[in-house]
């Protein structure tokens, strides 16, 4: 790899040029970090949208309990008063 200041040639996984200092640029390193970034950010969304789930289901099934006890309440009230 040569430098882009100098023109210097240097090992091909060096990361400054051995005579200038130099940051060498490296293709493939920036888009490793790419990818790693999105890798990220899609398991940052997945562990949240699974916590929101959770939360959901834990509400929407207390408040299906809640229902079922009102339910049976009107119902054996019902049996008890003679209605049916």
């Amino acid at each position: 790899m040569y430098c882009p200041t100098c023109q210097n040639q240097n090992n091909k996984n060096a990361l400054f040029c051995k005579s200038c200092g130099t940051k060498l640029y490296h293709p493939q390193q920036e888009k490793k970090s790419r990818n790693s970034v999105s890798d990220k950010l899609l398991i940052i969304f997945c562990f949240v949208f699974f916590l929101l789930l959770c939360i959901w289901l834990k509400i929407f099934i207390f408040e299906l309990q809640k229902f079922y006890k009102i339910v049976n309440l009107l119902t054996e009230s019902r049996y008890n008063y003679g209605f049916y």
